[in-house]
């Protein structure tokens, strides 16, 4: 018997709804005959969706996520609504044939602590996440919706991979790791080999510039947000200028906080130029809006 397969987003509100058009179209052209279902607040009338599933009662927040047992497939790739799709990655669901759960783990969680989940244990990102759909995922669902209300109570705080992380390891779900190609985030200095996939980022222009950047050469590098270059053994001329170009800013930077003071340093970051001369970071900008 076969399973059913497909993609799905979950988007409450017109401005993620919008936003996950534009991504299930990267997506389509990677995978012109897998569907692709979107759970949302209200029937989402475009043809890239072969179906729309209603949240009842949506939260319009990262809480909304933990519906995703509402997909319409057996084995189902949840994608966020700022992915951008720049290859095939059905490979997942391959792994769903061995697996629950499938999740890109981060560099991140060590910086608060939770008593009863070693640090072992790390935090995974949920913008992509393959998964089993079935009774088990739908109970793990729920808890972590129970967990991300009870950190939410605590510590007015919305963040859903925390929970997750939580839920994740209090279930019996088998769950792997998905490499970083499948979910590249540029936030931090972040590392790949093969080509990258999956680029999770809100701005799809900046997105489409750093496909382009990481994905010239297929070997061991790390993308640096503050100087757009994939550092690697084999960088082009123009990389290399560039790296030693961003380089020099910021020794200078580092110089001036030396032998400015404090209150010259505060106003000069309020001239425009000079604040993107130094300090820009077009992922952090967006991740603002």
């Amino acid at each position: 018997m076969s399973v059913s397969k497909g993609f799905v987003y979950v988007a409450t509100g017109k401005k993620f709804v919008n936003e996950a058009v534009i991504s299930a179209h990267f997506l389509k052209k990677h995978h012109p005959n897998t569907p692709i279902a979107i759970i949302s607040d209200a029937q989402v009338h475009d043809d890239i969706f072969a179906k729309t599933i209603l949240i009842d009662k949506p939260s319009y927040n990262l809480r909304d996520k933990t519906y995703l047992y509402l997909s319409p497939f057996e084995h189902t790739v949840f994608v966020d609504t700022d992915t951008y799709i720049a290859g095939d990655i059905s490979e997942l669901f391959v792994l769903l044939t061995h697996f629950d759960v499938a999740a890109h783990q981060l560099f991140e969680g060590h910086e608060y602590h939770m008593p009863h989940i070693p640090h072992a244990f790390p935090e995974f990102n949920t913008g992509v996440i393959a998964f089993v759909n079935n009774n088990n995922f739908a109970k793990f669902c729920d808890n972590w919706r129970n967990i991300f209300d009870k950190y939410l109570g605590a510590e007015n705080w919305v963040n859903d991979q925390k929970s997750f992380r939580e839920a994740l390891y209090m279930s019996t779900l088998r769950h792997t790791v998905l490499p970083p190609e499948y979910n590249f985030r540029p936030l931090t200095t972040n590392f790949a080999i093969m080509p990258v996939k999956v680029f999770h980022g809100r701005n799809f222009g900046d997105m489409a510039f750093l496909e382009k950047r990481m994905n010239k050469i297929a070997v061991h590098r790390a993308y640096v947000p503050r100087f757009e270059v994939a550092v690697h053994d084999y960088m082009p001329l123009g990389d290399l200028y560039k790296l030693w170009a961003e380089a020099t800013l910021q020794i200078i930077k580092e110089i001036f906080k030396y032998i400015l003071p404090i209150t010259l340093r505060n106003s000069l970051r309020n001239v425009s130029w000079i604040r993107k001369l130094f300090h820009k970071s077009r992922y952090q900008e967006w991740m603002q809006k």
